[in-house]
């Protein structure tokens, strides 16, 4: 058995063994004691005395608070230092004195910055060690668990970070999107099952569906660059003329399966972004929800704005716009434009009904 004392030099918390009398060197401070387990004193050793003693001291060890490099430790380092990066991006943006022209004067502050903040945030999670240590524990155990049989793992983690810094980096207000990033997406693992485009109903109707129209354009191979992007135009305007809007049960939310809809092509405004969101999935394109305060809509992946200037020209070729028509869309802090796919105009890119996005679910 062994108990908890505290060094009288410099207060670290030790666990000595229960015997009756024992003596040790504080791990911290290195200074040698005598305790008496009976009389629970501690008593300092002359350091005369030092080198005959230390033969006969006996081992302790340190309590978390002074264990620095076992494997919390180094998890809170870890931790420290993920937390240190967008702090840091902000801390260069906030202050442009910082910036420099010279790319070793700027790696010389990075690194800088980097080492003081990671030290002070290495700090204040070490004071709250085992507050901090128990949700880190089973948050990895939930990653490593995600990482082999759930949706959500180590990879997804790793691309969300990335998502972040990006964010972080390149936003006008980047406290807003550490803000954004820590909210969770409403209604995600609803979402998650309602979006089976994997399954063999959803994929043979989003194929009809997908050569349905603009044929002599699929065709063509000056448009095969963008082949399956006509194709989810397609997919837009089949579903988008023969749907038709019904409301939720009064007293619940409730989120149709694509598998559900594509037999009703009847919904509110979730059902048609996810049975529209599946179906492109299911052809190989890349859509991605929109949630704003009281809307949901799905939006179509382009490319980047020489992509879009193209894709562009072949929207008001295929939907005849008139002049006077705009199409509307949003670009990311990557510069990829998403297309609007909402019910709002015949056409994709019809104006949005909700202007403040308050958060995005992407596949």
């Amino acid at each position: 058995m062994k108990i908890i004392i505290s060094c009288p030099n410099c207060n670290t918390r030790m666990r000595v063994p229960e015997d009756k009398r024992i003596k040790f060197a504080c791990p911290n401070c290195k200074e040698h004691f005598e305790f008496n387990n009976k009389s629970k004193e501690i008593i300092p050793i002359k350091r005369t005395n030092i080198s005959e003693e230390t033969k006969t001291t006996k081992d302790v060890s340190p309590t978390n608070e002074s264990n620095s490099w076992g494997i919390g430790g180094c998890l809170l380092y870890i931790l420290s230092f993920l937390i240190t990066l967008p702090f840091v991006i902000i801390i260069r943006r906030k202050f442009p004195v910082l910036n420099f022209s010279s790319t070793i004067v700027d790696f010389v502050i990075n690194g800088f910055l980097v080492l003081v903040v990671s030290w002070i945030i290495e700090r204040i999670l070490k004071a709250f060690r085992s507050w901090v240590l128990i949700p880190l524990v089973i948050g990895l155990g939930y990653l490593a668990y995600g990482s082999f049989w759930g949706d959500y793992g180590f990879v997804s983690f790793y691309d969300d970070y990335k998502k972040l810094i990006v964010s972080v980096a390149h936003s006008e207000n980047p406290e807003k999107k550490i803000i954004e990033a820590l909210k969770p997406v409403p209604h995600k693992a609803a979402l998650k099952i309602a979006l089976d485009y994997k399954e063999p109903d959803v994929r043979n109707y989003a194929v009809n569906i997908a050569k349905k129209h603009f044929k002599s354009y699929s065709d063509d191979k000056k448009h095969r660059e963008y082949l399956t992007i006509i194709q989810c135009f397609s997919i837009f305007k089949e579903i988008n003329n023969n749907w038709t809007y019904v409301h939720d049960p009064s007293d619940t939310e409730y989120f149709a399966k694509a598998s559900e809809t594509i037999r009703l092509l009847a919904g509110d405004c979730d059902d048609h972004a996810i049975v529209m969101a599946a179906c492109i999935r299911a052809i190989g394109g890349t859509p991605r929800l929109v949630f704003t305060e009281e809307h949901l809509y799905p939006e179509l992946l382009i490319g980047k704005e020489n992509d879009f200037k193209k894709v562009e020209k072949l929207i008001k070729e295929l939907f005849k716009m008139e002049k006077s028509e705009e199409i509307h869309y949003h670009t990311d802090d990557y510069g990829n434009i998403w297309l609007n796919l909402d019910y709002t105009k015949r056409y994709p890119g019809g104006y949005f009904l909700g202007k403040d996005v308050l958060n995005t679910f992407e596949f």
